[in-house]
């Protein structure tokens, strides 16, 4: 039996095949045929490592002179997607602040997500310093970096979480209860 050629309207109501719509069918013991096809696997470039320069920020270095961090379990405020904030304590005067610590560089990060990240972080502390205090927003006092994070020396309010109020919990409140909070 001979095979016919199919159409180019058959193949596009036919299901997708392993072969091309117009070439000639491969006979049965034809070696080509009897060989799978193979993908090869894609190979992702590895990131190439950002040198100390690139990393820089241009913060102060001196956090340890200058805050005595709680590293204690008790000490982490909160923890997010950006970081981590704990408790600090001034060394000078004893007075206590909230230290944010976003690293700058996570491990699945290449070069230009790293690069991009610690642009947004230049960008976040730009706006806080040109915010300056507000009664409306937490303050940003200081930043420092070392080798691995960028550490936001950060007004620390002691209110307690916002979401865990009564009033929120139970549909939220009107303007004259928000004047309150």
């Amino acid at each position: 039996a001979t095979r016919l050629r199919p159409t180019p309207a058959a193949c596009a109501r036919a299901a997708p095949r392993r072969l091309r719509c117009h070439a000639a069918p491969l006979p049965d013991g034809h070696p080509k045929r009897a060989a799978p096809l193979r993908r090869q696997p894609r190979r992702t470039p590895q990131p190439t490592p950002l040198t100390s320069e690139e990393l820089d920020c241009g913060y102060r270095r001196d956090l340890d002179a200058e805050l005595a961090l709680d590293t204690s379990a008790k000490g982490a405020i909160g923890a997010g997607g950006q970081g981590v904030v704990r408790l600090a304590t001034r060394r000078s005067d004893d007075a206590r602040f909230a230290v944010k610590s976003v690293p700058k560089s996570r491990p699945k990060m290449g070069y230009s997500q790293t690069l991009r990240h610690l642009r947004n972080i230049r960008r976040e502390v730009d706006i806080q310093l040109q915010l300056g205090r507000s009664l409306n927003i937490v303050t940003l006092y200081e930043v420092y970096e070392d080798d691995q994070h960028v550490h936001l020396q950060l007004e620390l309010c002691t209110g307690g979480s916002l979401l865990e109020r009564e009033d929120i919990a139970r549909g939220g409140f009107g303007l004259a209860e928000a004047r309150g909070v």
